[in-house]
């Protein structure tokens, strides 16, 4: 049933909601939503979305007649929903999303080199090694000075 997965993301979404507000249960939805905006990119961008659910949400858990929901969510709602309640429980990592092979120049390396490859591989910045020692970063502003 779609009410059973709607109801099962929604109450993930309201426990991290708590987590990352440290309000207790009597703290609304609506207001944890808000709160939580402030402090979480995820939150903040689905935070209309959310508020809108809240609302599907107490349609079909305060609104029964003869224990029957009034109110099935459809699948793309459901779909949604489990979407960001996956999302906000399991936010992506910057590894692997970021990782990538780094470019690194060397001290002895020509200005040539740093501005062929910064172009090339549109960095704005790159860092500078002697050996094995960092010894600054070199950046596209640097190079046009």
């Amino acid at each position: 049933m779609n009410s059973d997965r709607f109801l099962n993301a929604y109450n993930r979404i309201d426990h991290k909601l708590r987590q990352l507000v440290g309000q207790s249960k009597e703290a609304r939805f609506y207001s944890l939503v808000e709160a939580a905006s402030k402090i979480n990119p995820i939150v903040k961008r689905y935070k209309f979305d959310l508020k809108e659910y809240a609302d599907l949400r107490n349609a079909i858990v305060h609104e029964r007649t003869d224990e029957h929901v009034i109110a099935e969510p459809n699948t793309r709602a459901v779909q949604s929903i489990e979407n960001i309640a996956h999302i906000l429980t399991n936010p992506p990592k910057i590894i692997p999303f970021f990782q990538c092979e780094a470019h690194t120049l060397s001290v002895d390396d020509p200005v040539a080199k740093a501005v062929r490859t910064m172009y090339e591989r549109s960095f704005s910045q790159m860092p500078v090694y002697d050996s094995q020692t960092f010894v600054g970063l070199l950046t596209t502003n640097t190079l046009t000075r």
